[in-house]
């Protein structure tokens, strides 16, 4: 009896670049998406740019005053806001 030896190899190439592409539009279309249904329920409307050094300055005094018993409730409006 002969012995095969089978050697199995992917043969799918993936673009990296047009893969980024795409994600970035899925993001782009979920944000809008997001954005959408927030004017719906009438939320005010998130804002899903980086957050500047003097927003998180901001954000740290909040917190550090509720730690410090100064305010007794955080108004955060979303996790992305108690993650900075």
């Amino acid at each position: 009896m002969a012995k095969i030896e089978n050697k199995m190899t992917v043969n799918i190439q993936q673009d990296n670049n047009l893969y980024v592409k795409i994600l970035e539009k899925e993001l782009k279309e979920l944000k809008q998406e997001l954005s959408m249904h927030d004017s719906v329920v009438n939320k005010a409307l998130t804002n899903f740019e980086p957050f500047t050094a003097e927003k998180r300055a901001e954000l740290k005094e909040k917190a550090i005053e509720y730690f410090e018993g100064k305010t007794s409730e955080l108004d955060f409006d979303s996790v992305r806001m108690i993650n900075e």
